[in-house]
């Protein structure tokens, strides 16, 4: 489906970059906390399918050549390692290995993980 408007042509370009790049933003700032890379998926797939619906499939293939399932198969592959390396190394599913918060023996309480984290950051 296309929509032939010469003002949202022209909208979506001057607004699709800033939409993607508030994307890599959000999904930059929330990563620490809930829902940063789901907030940063939802806002870039706002934007695509905006770009879709101006311009048409064709120029939105030319975007994005690759087809949207292997997108899909690359972040569940993402996903799925983030969940499975860390058991195969011995550790809990889905820890953090920053800056020592997490050990194979034992672990540090989330206040020392924490503060860590805020010394790192602003140092």
């Amino acid at each position: 489906m296309r929509i032939d408007s010469l003002i949202l042509r022209t909208a979506v370009r001057l607004v699709l970059p800033l939409t993607l790049l508030f994307a890599v933003y959000a999904a930059i700032k929330g990563h620490n906390g809930p829902g940063g890379g789901f907030i940063a998926g939802l806002i870039t797939a706002v934007g695509l399918c905006t770009y879709r619906m101006a311009f048409g499939q064709r120029a939105f293939f030319r975007l994005l050549p690759t087809h949207p399932r292997w997108l899909v198969f690359a972040g569940l592959s993402v996903a799925a390692g983030v969940a499975v390396i860390p058991l195969l190394r011995g550790r809990p599913r889905c820890t953090s290995a920053a800056r020592g918060c997490t050990s194979s023996r034992r672990r540090r309480s989330t206040s020392a993980c924490s503060s860590s984290w805020s010394a790192w950051r602003s140092g």
